[in-house]
């Protein structure tokens, strides 16, 4: 088959089943940012309220770039900013790293005085080949990253053997013999628990020549072929579950009207965590003293913790306490407030033969703002972050 046929032949196909997971990225990571209602007192028996953690990623700037070696010989590059490595094509090789800035958020393994800090990275390559030939012959391998993905640049296009759809488009300037454009989603989000919000992101292979374009664009679609997820685009793992009938006893602690059970129980038909208040179910009305919420596996995953907040209103002066479930690994949950010292807890429950451990705060007084609530690890180092509660102080005025 001619290259021309081979072309009209990929512009004109389209696979039926999607990568699972890539469809709909968009709605779900959009649902998943979307925080459901406040956080409610400890009153009825069937309170459902969740608390998503939305990832903040800036879209890298360019800067001029810079010359690197070439590679010797048919070699493999990596761009981990971006979430691909690359075989390069034989007889090419990086002429240059194209540069910008790239700021790491919550969760991603750096040091925490990094968090937030704008830093170098390289952001896309530009190839050509050894020889020289075909004259002018260069391609350029960048992303466009958007928060809503344009699906439409897909349509009429084809899906690569792991589903991923990329379709052929003309060129956008002169000298231009045509640009790929590749789904290319941040599957990780570049948190270590391979489990944040999903980014849509898209891969352009542009091709450019003096003569001879046919021969460009048969290599740049075999780089749309060998292009391969990393990093920040690998597919995250599937959160750990329990059987929705699972009735365990965590912990229990406090003492009089503040005394509380931590438990993973079912109600309709669903697994959740629950604080039980014994006062209140005694003393109370009817379905009181009970604050229970549907687990959330893939919260916990991704931020490393999932905090429930209470708000002891039977018990004038006692104020607020924080409760929830973190990942395994998780030796220590830390709560930083607005104005106060952090308060450091240890996890519970670890022989339970659950995937997760829980926490309870010590008491916290009504109106405060909670910054942050940390994961930490038996070495103390900080391997999960949440963000609660909207900046919402805890059991203030609604």
């Amino acid at each position: 088959m001619n290259l021309d046929a081979e072309l009209r032949e990929l512009l004109g196909r389209v696979d039926e089943a999607p990568w699972p997971g890539e469809a709909g990225a968009y709605d779900r990571f959009l649902r998943r940012r979307r925080r459901r209602g406040r956080v409610a007192v400890a009153t009825t028996a069937c309170l459902a309220l969740v608390a998503v953690l939305a990832g903040v990623v800036l879209v890298p700037r360019l800067r001029p770039s810079r010359v690197v070696p070439a590679v010797p010989g048919p070699g493999k590059v990596r761009v981990e900013s971006q979430g691909y490595e690359l075989q390069l094509p034989a007889g090419w090789k990086v002429e240059r790293e194209l540069m910008g800035t790239y700021t790491p958020v919550a969760g991603e393994m750096v040091p925490a005085t990094s968090i937030g800090v704008p830093r170098p990275a390289v952001v896309g390559l530009v190839l050509v080949p050894r020889s020289g030939r075909p004259k002018g012959a260069r391609i350029t391998i960048t992303t466009d990253r958007n928060e809503r993905l344009d699906y439409s640049v897909f349509q009429g296009g084809s899906r690569r053997a792991d589903g991923r759809e990329y379709r052929l488009h003309p060129g956008a300037s002169p000298g231009e013999v045509g640009r790929y454009a590749v789904m290319w989603l941040d599957f990780c989000s570049q948190r270590r628990s391979c489990g944040g919000p999903v980014w849509p992101r898209i891969l352009w292979v542009t091709g450019s020549a003096q003569a001879d374009g046919d021969r460009v664009l048969a290599v740049m679609k075999r780089i749309v072929g060998a292009l391969r997820p990393i990093t920040n685009s690998r597919r995250p793992p599937a959160p750990p579950t329990v059987p929705r009938s699972i009735e365990v006893l965590l912990g229990t602690g406090g003492s009089g009207r503040t005394a509380w059970e931590a438990r993973i129980e079912p109600l309709g038909g669903s697994s959740g965590f629950s604080m039980r208040f014994p006062w209140l179910q005694e003393h109370g009305k009817k379905g009181q003293g009970m604050h229970w919420e549907s687990l959330e596996p893939l919260d916990i995953q991704q931020q490393g913790t999932w905090t429930l907040m209470d708000c002891l209103f039977w018990s004038p002066g006692s104020g607020v306490l924080l409760s929830g479930l973190a990942r395994k690994e998780v030796a220590a949950v830390r709560f930083e407030l607005e104005g106060q010292a952090p308060a450091t807890v240890p996890t519970f429950g670890r022989d339970k033969g659950l995937p997760w451990v829980a926490y309870v705060s010590p008491m916290v007084p009504k109106s405060s703002l909670i910054h942050r609530v940390v994961a930490l690890d038996g070495a103390g180092r900080e391997i999960g972050e949440e963000h609660p509660f909207q900046g919402d102080r805890l059991c203030g005025p609604i």
